[in-house]
């Protein structure tokens, strides 16, 4: 089904049409005027998968989109020029450049949850490295996946840019192809089912997970400052994003300040969000009931309502879990917002042991050792110090996990480097040669190459 576009694709990459800087540039800028053109509908699509407001829609799907564009734009060129590289005693005589190359046809499986962002960010960058694109976009957020196919594929001729949203049963014949780049935003689970497929075929991949991302709270920090900017990251699109902050880990000198904090910055960002129409709703009733369920046997100290016919739920507080519940052993994906207390640093990494190498950690104190402490101890893909999520924003950080978080990363000149091989080039020049290296080692070669022992 799928196999004549990527043949189509094959052969279009391997013309070059793609390589030249201008041609890139143009790639760029089809889908800049496509986001342009679009942008009301964009985020009317949103609404209709997510309810997610018109302004939260721009901040969250369309602006990260236009600065990457711009970010993209102003570097492209020097990104794409040889990178000259320093010589050795050996190679004192030669030149050495490193030569990005575009990899070739690329695969982009994006998610449900920013559907636009999540499936235009990586395409940008495929593009701009010079490559050729199948996009997978999400089928669960429907509306939003129907259309972005649609003007995707309006947009593109199929040799060049390729979008669908096949349904799960059909996908496979998509991903049992030997592409040159597999990129996946998405689960744990199903990035091991990305990463098998992809080693039929040797394919590298960028696999941008997710997990439990902790808030850790020191017993120095800022609780109304804090509390303000855990509940923006945790709000923002009802909890469904990757990076959102999991659970809160507190010093207990410091619990009940900051819940008393969080329960006010719900009160003013977030009220009554279960019945609020400007807040976003959970994708579907599979995931509604899945959260829904974890209140079960649970302490909560705020919120808990939630809304079966419009799927929401109210921003909510609970306290002391179980490490064994299941809102503890899996991500949590939702607006649910567990609160533990510890007492020493002992017991803090004890708790954040649970869950090593989380996609985001987000770190509250005012203290430089505990900044620099926690921050080389723990394996984590990015973190925010005082803040949460906001580290993604900049197109000069890299975006990624480690371990079960992922593996890969992007955004600006990462990015680039990710849809990327980067040749190594020597250029060496005929009017010098290192004779010695040609057998018969003689004994005056071998004498020589004693002394260079002196020097390297």
């Amino acid at each position: 089904m799928f196999k004549p576009v990527f043949e189509k694709q094959k052969a279009y990459f391997n013309s070059h049409a793609t390589l030249p800087y201008q041609a890139r540039l143009d790639a760029i800028s089809k889908l800049e005027s496509m986001i342009n053109a679009y942008e009301k509908e964009l985020c009317e699509v949103l609404h209709l998968d997510l309810h997610k407001s018109e302004t939260e829609a721009f901040l969250t799907e369309i602006l990260p989109l236009k600065q990457e564009i711009t970010y993209i734009r102003k570097h492209l060129k020097s990104w794409m020029k040889p990178k000259k590289k320093g010589i050795s005693l050996i190679t004192s005589t030669m030149s050495s450049h490193v030569m990005p190359s575009p990899k070739g046809v690329v695969l982009i499986v994006s998610p449900w949850n920013y559907p636009v962002q999540l499936a235009l960010m990586p395409l940008l960058s495929a593009l701009a490295a010079g490559n050729t694109a199948m996009v997978k976009v999400s089928e669960i957020s429907g509306h939003t996946g129907e259309f972005l196919t649609r003007i995707l594929n309006e947009t593109f001729e199929p040799h060049h840019v390729f979008a669908t949203d096949v349904a799960p049963e059909e996908f496979a014949d998509l991903l049992d192809l030997p592409y040159n780049h597999l990129f996946f935003t998405g689960s744990p689970t199903i990035g091991k089912i990305m990463m098998s497929a992809a080693a039929k075929h040797l394919t590298p991949v960028t696999l941008e997970l997710g997990g439990k991302s902790p808030a850790i709270v020191m017993d120095d920090a800022n609780v109304n400052v804090v509390a303000k900017r855990i509940i923006w990251g945790k709000g923002l699109n009802c909890g469904q994003t990757c990076i959102a902050p999991d659970y809160v880990v507190v010093h207990d000198s410091k619990k009940e300040a900051l819940v008393n904090a969080l329960i006010e910055a719900i009160k003013t960002q977030f009220p009554d969000a279960h019945i609020n129409m400007e807040v976003p709703k959970i994708i579907n009733e599979r995931h509604y009931k899945r959260l829904v369920s974890y209140l079960e046997n649970q302490v909560i100290l705020f919120g808990g309502e939630h809304n079966d016919q419009d799927h929401k739920l109210a921003l909510t507080l609970i306290d002391e879990p179980s490490f064994d519940s299941k809102l503890m052993q899996e991500e949590i994906f939702g607006p649910l917002l567990p609160i533990i207390s510890y007492h020493s640093d002992e017991e803090l990494h004890q708790i954040l042991d649970q869950h090593p190498n989380p996609l985001a950690l987000y770190l509250f104190t005012e203290s430089k050792h505990h900044k620099n402490t926690i921050i080389k101890q723990r394996g984590f893909g990015g973190a925010a110090i005082n803040d949460s999520i906001i580290h993604i924003v900049s197109p000069t950080l890299p975006f990624g996990g480690v371990g079960n978080s992922g593996m890969g990363s992007y955004h600006g000149f990462h990015s680039f480097e990710t849809f990327s091989h980067m040749k190594a080039i020597v250029d060496s020049p005929t009017w010098f040669d290192l004779f010695f290296k040609y057998p018969p080692y003689t004994p005056t070669k071998q004498k020589l190459i004693q002394t260079l022992r002196k020097f390297v």
